[in-house]
């Protein structure tokens, strides 16, 4: 019986030892064909592909979290570099852009409405009022820094935004951000925010509905641009009635 047992076991060693070669052998094989195989043309840019796409995922849930935390500088920052690894964004992607960009420049224009009056009524020791005069420049760099930073993602999108409604999203984006620009006297933004918004409204005007939520949305606040930058209180008045209609 012992001698029996004896021969099982022996028997069940060599057959776990022969798993144990054939498996070393395969593993042996592919290292060597891995090794000297000739390298694939289209390897290298498949994993970069599959990283990238990786990436845009990360940065994307890393976005929402931001939002979801109001943490809205680093949702920017996160969306920037989605907007940098692919210039095609679907309609969820865009919409985070603007909520991002527009949620760290509200509050640097909050900023700048409330000091502004505390500057016009020279209310304050000379020393003070320089301090005033510096805290306000450093926020207005802040939002002429943020402003240029989304006008630059922007003029990579739009190009490719082959969509009108798309096209027309971005357009009134980047004009908006100039009338933001626009209303703390940063020079030479009055044009290009008019200009954006004409070729918004102007395509929006051909491929869009009239009852098109991105279309109305233009419309308002070309108006507003009339009505507080141009100080066109007719003009506005006018457009919002041929928007309207």
């Amino acid at each position: 019986m012992r001698h029996l047992r004896r021969a099982i076991c022996a028997a069940q060693q060599s057959r776990h030892l022969r798993r144990v070669i054939c498996a070393a052998d395969s593993c042996a094989a592919d290292i060597c064909a891995a090794t000297f195989a000739p390298p694939s043309k289209n390897g290298h840019l498949r994993r970069a592909l599959i990283n990238n796409g990786e990436q845009q995922g990360i940065n994307l849930v890393r976005a929402k979290l931001a939002d979801q935390a109001v943490r809205y500088y680093d949702m920017a920052q996160l969306m920037k570099k989605v907007v940098e690894m692919d210039n095609v964004l679907n309609e969820e992607e865009r919409n985070m852009l603007s909520i991002a960009y527009k949620a760290v420049i509200r509050p640097l224009r909050f900023a700048l409405r409330e000091i502004s009056p505390i500057e016009w009524t020279q209310d304050g020791t000379e020393k003070q009022l320089k301090m005033l005069k510096r805290y306000r420049e450093k926020l207005v760099k802040e939002l002429h820094d943020t402003c240029n930073e989304l006008v630059e993602l922007l003029d990579n999108l739009i190009p490719r935004a082959h969509d009108p409604e798309v096209k027309v999203f971005y357009l009134k984006m980047k004009a908006d951000v100039y009338r933001y620009m626009a209303a703390e006297a940063i020079g030479g933004v009055v044009d290009k925010s008019r200009q954006a918004y004409q070729e918004a409204y102007d395509i929006a005007k051909d491929k869009l509905r009239p009852a098109n939520a991105t279309r109305l949305g233009l419309g308002l606040n070309f108006c507003i641009f009339y009505y507080d930058n141009l100080d066109m209180e007719e003009n506005a008045i006018d457009f919002a009635k041929k928007a309207r209609d």
